[in-house]
């Protein structure tokens, strides 16, 4: 697989964090997410041909539209090369029987537009933003309303130069925090940009108080942002979007990477998996409490895991699918196993597995409760095209 890490020379994956859906005053994720319509069956349509992209995908994004529709955009078409980064984008239409994929769209002109390892966000008027990805600083903004598919603009470079990487968090008030990322020399940044969407302009935010990558972020019911762990880091800071600033928070457990990060409809914050400073996976838990600044040791997860997807269900569980476990010694072992964080028990509760292993994968919350997993890696690091749709078990009595 592609990427080199900067401070350790051992070969790792990292795909784009999962959306972190809002509650409360932040409902304008989660609208998006249940806006997308039932699919006709599970990992197939109507008459049982299994679904799929047109192009596999590793290192890609994939974003929910106010359309019903899920923009999947970018990636790698061979995981062991940044050459394959894609320059094209699909429409995933999970209620179109079997026309699911509704259209590609270009990126935009040549190989200057191809990206990976980006990062994207949805905006609140229906667009959606992608910035940076391997050694690209271009911005751009999906239009859905330019033309028959919709169409990219560009919205400028990133003022931090370009980052593969980094995170996109939507603020309350619109905007979008891009936080931190590899820059071209292969070492974690410290650079942020704050996207505007009502004049869709770009500036350079304040310095992150550690540079990082392969780090999580995640929006807090007051607005602020939490950033957390990175390569070679056990650190934790908040932005404060009222006042521009950085400032430290409380330490993680131990240096975590990869790890997954989802607001809890109490305010809570879990934070899961990821590799150590060694390269190995772990099968720890936290929770960040914003109220006493504070993080706490969940219970331990069923698997270690880095790489896997994570998101919030309606009833308030945290569902984790995939991933990779790695021992730093033999080889990296894709995960087709499931669990289900429960708040109220405090305990993660396996779940049946996936219908095949995957990592660097995606997964978006469809409106009857089941979840669009889409593409990412399988065994022997091949890029899948598959798509299947997961129903979560019901809670536990």
């Amino acid at each position: 697989m592609y990427r080199e890490r900067a401070n350790r020379g051992t070969r790792f994956r990292r795909p784009l964090p999962a959306r972190r859906p809002r509650d409360e005053n932040v409902m304008r994720s989660i609208v998006l997410l249940l806006a997308l319509a039932a699919p006709g069956g599970v990992g197939a349509d109507e008459h049982g041909v299994p679904l799929q992209l047109k192009k596999p995908r590793v290192l890609f994004s994939a974003t929910p539209t106010l359309a019903g529709r899920i923009l999947v955009a970018g990636g790698l078409s061979d995981s062991s090369s940044p050459l394959s980064a894609r320059g094209d984008a699909e429409l995933l239409d999970p209620a179109r029987g079997a026309e699911r994929v509704v259209a590609s769209l270009p990126l935009g002109n040549g190989l200057l537009r191809a990206r990976a390892w980006h990062a994207a966000a949805p905006l609140d008027d229906g667009r959606v933003l992608i910035a940076g990805g391997i050694g690209q600083a271009c911005v751009l903004v999906y239009e859905p309303d330019g033309g028959l598919h919709g169409a990219f603009v560009s919205a400028g470079p990133l003022p931090g130069g370009p980052r593969a990487d980094l995170t996109a968090t939507p603020l309350l008030d619109g905007r979008v925090l891009l936080c931190g990322g590899m820059d071209v020399a292969g070492k974690p940044a410290a650079h942020t940009d704050l996207f505007d969407p009502t004049t869709s302009t770009l500036a350079a935010g304040p310095s992150l108080l550690r540079p990082r990558s392969a780090h999580a972020a995640v929006l807090l019911e007051d607005g602020r942002v939490l950033i957390a762990g990175g390569i070679g880091e056990d650190t934790t800071e908040l932005f404060d979007p009222a006042e521009g600033t950085f400032v430290a928070g409380p330490r993680l457990l131990h240096v975590r990477d990869d790890l997954r990060a989802t607001r809890l409809l109490d305010g809570r914050v879990l934070l899961t998996g990821g590799q150590d400073e060694g390269g190995r996976t772990t099968a720890t838990a936290e929770l960040f409490d914003p109220a006493s600044n504070e993080l706490t040791r969940a219970a331990d997860l069923h698997a270690d895991r880095a790489d896997h997807a994570q998101l919030l269900l309606p009833d308030g569980r945290v569902l984790l699918l995939g991933g990779e476990h790695d021992d730093a010694e033999s080889a990296d072992l894709v995960l087709d196993s499931v669990e289900c964080f429960d708040p109220e028990s405090g305990d993660f509760r396996l779940c049946p597995p996936l219908s095949e292993p995957r990592d660097d994968h995606q997964a978006v919350l469809l409106q009857d409760g089941r979840v669009a997993v889409i593409a990412g890696q399988g065994k022997g690091d091949v890029a899948l095209c598959s798509v299947e749709f997961y129903a979560p078990p019901a809670p536990a009595e």
